[in-house]
C-alpha cells in the first residue's frame, strides 16, 4: 500500500454525520503541520468550501487526525507519545501532506518533523454547526 493510500475498510465520517454530532463532541487527537519553504516562508492553505467548520478560512499548512487501521500505524504508541517522539502523528502528517498537497512521502523524512508543544483547544465557528475541539 502507498503511504498516502487509504485502505478500503477505513471510512472517513460523512459531512452529514459530522454536522449532526453533538456540539460538545468528545476530544480527539489531532496534529498541525507548519511547513516552511527554503526562504523560511510559512506555507498556508485555504480550507475547502465544503469543510464542516471554518470553510474557506486560511490556515496552517496541514492539520488533521491520525487514522486507525494503517500499517505502519498513525495512532501514537504510548511510549512514543510519552517520549515526545510521536511517530504515529508524524506518519499521519506525511500521509495527509501527500493527500492534500501532493507532496511525495520520500520528500518528507519523519526526522524533519518536530513536536513543538501539546495543547488543548476548542474553537467555535459561528457560521457552521458545532465547535472544533481537540
Amino acid at each position: 500500500m502507498s503511504p498516502i493510500g487509504q485502505p478500503a475498510h477505513i471510512q472517513a465520517p460523512s459531512a452529514t454525520a459530522m454536522a449532526q454530532a453533538p456540539a460538545a463532541s468528545a476530544l480527539g487527537w489531532a496534529f498541525s503541520v507548519f511547513l516552511f519553504n527554503s526562504q523560511t516562508q510559512l506555507q498556508l492553505q485555504q480550507r475547502a468550501s465544503a469543510k464542516i467548520t471554518f470553510p474557506k478560512v486560511w490556515t496552517n499548512t496541514c492539520c488533521s487526525h491520525p487514522w486507525h487501521g494503517y500499517d505502519p500505524g498513525e495512532v501514537g504508541e504510548p511510549s512514543s507519545v510519552a517520549s515526545g517522539a510521536v511517530m504515529g502523528a508524524k506518519r499521519a502528517a506525511v500521509h495527509k501532506l501527500g493527500l492534500e498537497l501532493g507532496i511525495p512521502s520520500d520528500q518528507l523524512p519523519l526526522d524533519a518533523f518536530k513536536l513543538l508543544t501539546w495543547l488543548h483547544y476548542c474553537a467555535a465557528d459561528e457560521e457552521t454547526p458545532g465547535p472544533e475541539a481537540e
